[in-house]
């Protein structure tokens, strides 16, 4: 007898919540007043090979809600979690 092992993967994109602005910040939603004032780090080259994307990725998942999250707590903007129609996944 012969088993098959069918590995079924799928993609979507993560969605801004309706309301949300092109270039409006991301945060984490335990983010208090004073971190959501905070500047960003201009100096990050993301072509050096201590890019932060390699360490923050593959903590990035999406909960059963379907809102993304990094290490389980929920990214939103002021207009709303960010989205995914996939649940209990990797984002990537």
């Amino acid at each position: 007898m012969t088993y098959v092992r069918v590995a079924v993967f799928q993609a979507s994109l993560v969605l801004a919540p309706e309301g949300s602005v092109v270039g409006e910040r991301v945060f984490l939603q335990s983010a208090s007043d004073e971190e959501r004032k905070l500047r960003a780090d201009v100096s990050v080259d993301f072509k050096d090979k201590k890019n932060p994307w390699l360490s923050v990725a593959p903590t990035l998942r999406t909960n059963a809600r379907g809102q993304v999250a990094f290490d389980g707590v929920p990214l939103v903007t002021a207009a709303g979690a960010v989205t995914s129609a996939l649940a209990d996944c990797r984002v990537k």
